[in-house]
C-alpha cells in the first residue's frame, strides 16, 4: 500500500501543482498505544487491514469518496461494543420498494416502530452498533467498517438516505482501498499519457479548431496543469494568424484569455482590435464589455467604464447587461470614488434590483479582489444607503457586511473599527452561539491581528461546538501565540492539535516553534518525518 500510495502521488503530481489545501486531509499514522487504549476503551479489536492502515500509513488520507476519515481517538463510540445488525434482515424490513406507495411504507414503519421493544424495532435501533464511518461518499451516504458482529472486517455503503439501504462493497478494507488505489493509479497513467501526447502535439502542431466544441475541449483540457504555454502559444497564433479565423472562436479566446487560468489583459485587447479590424463593422455590445474587463484588470478604469456605458446604450435598458459586468463597472465607479453612481449601478426604477448582488460584490471585493480599501467603501455604503435602511429584511444581512468591514479593517490595520464591529456583531446576534469566532479568528490570524484573533478563540471555546473541533481550536490558538512571540505557548497548542487526530497541518506548525526557543534537533525530526510521510509536500510553507 505505501509503494501504491507513493505510485498514486508521483502520478498526481506529474502534470498538476501541489495544492497546498490537500494538507487539511492528510493525517501521520497512529501508535500502537493509542490504538491500544482506543480498543480496550470500546472492547473491541479493530479489522487488521484497518489497524495496520492507521499503524503505517496514517489516521485518514486520500480515499474512496471525499478520503479516509481519521478515526477519533479520543472520542467514545457508545455504540461499537455491541455487534452490527444483518444487513440482510434490515434491507428485507426497512428497505424502500418502489412497488410499496411511499404513504403506506412510512406508516408501516411508523407502527412496527411503536413498540420499542419487538424484535423487528431492535433491528432498526441495531443499525448504527458496531461499525465506524470512515469516508463519505457523497449525497449523504457513507462507507462504513463493520468492526463487531458476524460481519466484522466488511466494507459496505450506507445508503439509506437514498433508499439503496446497506451494500457491501468488500471483505476487508484492504481488499477495498487496495482496488481504489488500483483504479485511481491507472485512471491517472491514463490522463497523464494523453497530456503527454498532447504536449508533443502541441509544441509540433499548431492547434486549428473548426468549431467552438473543439476549442472549449483544447482549452480546458489544460486546466488542472502546470503547463499552460501551449494555451498561450495559441492565442499569440490566432493573433498574428493572417487567414480569417471565426468571430466566435476568437470571441471564445478573448473569454479565456480574460480568464484567471489564463490570464493575459494586454493579448485580450489586440485580440478585439483583430475582430473589430476584421469585421469592419462598429463593435458589439459584447466586445465592449471584453474590453471594459481587460482595461479593469490594467486599472484603466475610466475608460473601462466608457466601454460599459456604451454598452449599456447599445441594451436601451440598463439590467440586460450581464451581472458580470454590472459589478465591474460598480468596480470601476468606487474606484475613482464615484459612490452615488456606484449604488446607482445596484438600482433599477428607485428600487434595490437584488440586494443579495450588493452582498456578493461585498464579498468578492474582499476575497477575490483582496481590495480591502473598496471593501469598507462599499460595506460602509451599503451600511448609510437609504435605501437599504428602509427595507424591513435589512437587518438578515447585516451580520455578513460587519464580517468583510471586520476582515478588511483588519487588513488595514486599523484595530479600533475592528473591535467596533466585532461589538457591534455580537448585539445583533440573538443566538451567539451564531457567531463564527472560528472563521472570524482564521482571517484576523491572516491579516496578523493575533491579539483580537485569540479573544476571538476564547469566546468560540466556551460554545459547545468547539469541543467536536479541537485539533483546529488548538492550531489556531497555536498560529496565534507563534504571532505574538510565544512560542513555548504555540508549541502547547501545536501539540495539543496533533495529539487529536495526527493532523499534520499543526505538526508542520511544530518545526518554525520549534526553531525559534532552539530546539534545532526536533524541528529536524519533525521536518524529516513531514517529508517521509509526504515528499510531494510544500516545505517552503512548513512553520509558516
Amino acid at each position: 500500500m505505501k509503494a501504491k500510495i507513493a505510485k498514486l502521488k508521483e502520478l498526481l503530481f506529474e502534470n498538476s501543482q501541489y495544492l497546498n489545501k490537500t494538507e487539511r486531509f492528510q493525517y501521520l499514522p497512529l501508535n500502537i498505544a493509542e490504538v491500544k487504549a482506543f480498543e480496550n476503551r470500546h472492547k473491541i479489536v479493530l479489522p487488521a487491514g484497518y489497524r495496520d492502515f492507521l499503524l503505517h500509513i496514517g489516521n485518514g488520507g486520500p480515499g474512496p469518496g471525499q478520503g479516509i476519515l481519521p478515526l477519533d481517538i479520543g472520542k467514545t463510540y457508545t455504540n461499537l461494543p455491541s455487534p452490527w445488525v444483518d444487513p440482510i434482515v434490515f434491507n428485507k424490513q426497512f428497505q424502500y420498494d418502489k412497488k410499496e406507495e411511499l404513504d403506506v411504507f412510512n406508516n408501516r414503519i411508523e407502527q412496527i416502530l411503536t413498540d420499542k421493544k419487538s424484535d423487528t424495532a431492535l433491528v432498526y435501533n441495531a443499525a448504527d452498533n458496531g461499525v465506524l464511518c470512515i469516508a463519505d461518499s457523497g449525497g449523504g451516504t457513507y462507507f462504513i467498517l463493520v468492526v463487531n458482529g458476524p460481519n466484522k472486517g466488511q466494507i459496505w455503503v450506507n445508503a439509506l438516505v437514498s433508499d439503496g439501504g446497506f451494500v457491501q462493497q468488500a471483505d476487508s478494507f484492504a481488499e477495498w482501498y487496495e482496488k481504489w488505489l488500483n483504479e485511481k493509479i491507472q485512471l491517472l497513467k491514463n490522463e497523464n499519457l494523453a497530456i503527454k501526447n498532447r504536449y508533443s502535439n502541441s509544441t509540433t502542431n499548431i492547434f486549428t479548431p473548426h468549431n467552438l466544441d473543439e476549442l472549449h475541449a483544447f482549452i480546458e483540457s489544460f486546466k488542472q496543469l502546470k503547463n499552460k504555454k501551449p494555451v498561450k502559444g495559441f492565442f499569440e497564433w490566432m493573433l498574428n494568424e493572417k487567414e480569417n479565423q471565426p468571430s466566435d472562436i476568437l470571441q471564445a479566446c478573448i473569454q479565456y484569455t480574460l480568464h484567471y487560468l489564463y490570464l493575459d489583459y494586454d493579448l485580450a485587447l489586440k485580440l478585439i482590435k483583430k475582430i473589430t479590424q476584421k469585421s469592419h463593422q462598429q463593435i458589439s455590445s459584447t466586445l465592449l464589455c471584453l474590453e471594459g474587463k481587460a482595461l479593469v484588470g490594467l486599472e484603466r478604469y475610466s475608460q473601462a467604464i466608457d466601454c460599459f456605458e456604451k454598452a449599456l446604450e447599445y441594451e436601451n435598458h440598463e439590467w440586460e447587461l450581464d451581472d458580470e459586468y454590472i459589478k465591474l463597472l460598480n468596480y470601476c465607479y468606487l474606484k475613482l470614488d464615484l459612490s452615488e453612481r456606484a449604488l446607482g449601478t445596484m438600482v433599477s426604477e428607485g428600487e434595490i434590483y437584488d440586494f443579495d448582488t450588493t452582498l456578493y460584490l461585498l464579498n468578492e471585493y474582499y476575497h477575490t479582489h483582496r481590495d480591502y480599501e473598496i471593501s469598507v467603501k462599499w460595506g460602509q455604503l451599503l451600511l448609510n444607503w437609504e435605501l437599504l435602511l428602509e427595507d424591513d429584511e435589512s437587518e438578515e444581512y447585516l451580520p455578513d457586511i460587519y464580517l468583510i468591514l471586520i476582515y478588511s479593517y483588519a487588513w488595514l490595520k486599523n484595530d479600533k473599527q475592528v473591535h467596533r464591529f466585532i461589538d457591534k456583531l455580537i448585539k445583533i446576534q440573538k443566538t451567539k452561539e451564531l457567531i463564527p469566532y472560528e472563521i472570524m479568528a482564521e482571517e484576523l490570524i491572516c491579516a496578523k491581528c493575533y491579539s483580537i484573533a485569540l479573544r476571538c478563540l476564547e469566546s468560540y471555546a466556551s460554545y459547545a461546538r468547539s469541543k467536536e473541533n479541537l485539533q483546529v481550536l488548538f492550531n489556531l490558538k497555536g498560529r496565534c501565540h507563534l504571532g505574538l512571540n510565544s512560542h513555548k505557548e504555540a508549541i502547547s497548542c501545536f501539540q495539543k492539535s496533533f495529539d487529536v487526530h495526527h493532523w499534520i497541518v499543526p505538526y508542520k506548525n511544530l518545526v518554525k516553534s520549534y526553531f525559534l526557543v532552539g530546539y534545532h534537533d526536533l524541528a529536524k525530526q519533525v521536518f524529516d518525518k513531514i517529508i517521509s510521510f509526504d515528499p510531494y509536500q510544500n516545505v517552503e510553507n512548513i512553520g509558516r
